[in-house]
């Protein structure tokens, strides 16, 4: 597994029903009815995010199959290092294990493996 942040969109039409609004100059999401109420954000990558407290969002087991045939099915450690290079810091050790495990099954690699890999069926 993987952690992943996941952007949560509000458009103008939603923060004007909120009454929030963001303030640039402090990364804050702030209330306009209270101006004590503020939330603070995280610049990253040109974007403002929001620090959940003590949250871990993890791939599933779906969304790296989707990962895996979106990447045209590559072998399991080329995806991981993948993975790892773009977010070291979400890199888990369960990782690994899992992307080999969605290799060994994947139908569409069963035909193309190299035959260092061995399958206990």
């Amino acid at each position: 597994m993987v952690d992943v942040e996941i952007p949560i969109l509000l458009g103008l039409e939603m923060m004007k029903q909120l009454r929030w609004y963001v303030n640039e100059e402090t990364n804050e999401f702030c209330s306009n009815e209270d101006k004590s109420r503020t939330i603070p954000l995280r610049p990253k990558q040109g974007n403002l995010y929001l620090q959940w407290l003590n949250s871990i969002v993890l791939f599933t087991r779906q969304e790296l199959v989707k990962l895996h045939c979106r990447f045209a099915h590559p072998l399991h450690d080329k995806l991981a290092s993948v993975l790892r290079r773009a977010s070291p810091e979400n890199y888990t050790q369960t990782t690994p294990r899992c992307l080999e495990d969605i290799v060994v099954h994947c139908n569409s690699c069963q035909g193309t493996m190299p035959d260092y890999i061995v399958f206990n069926h």
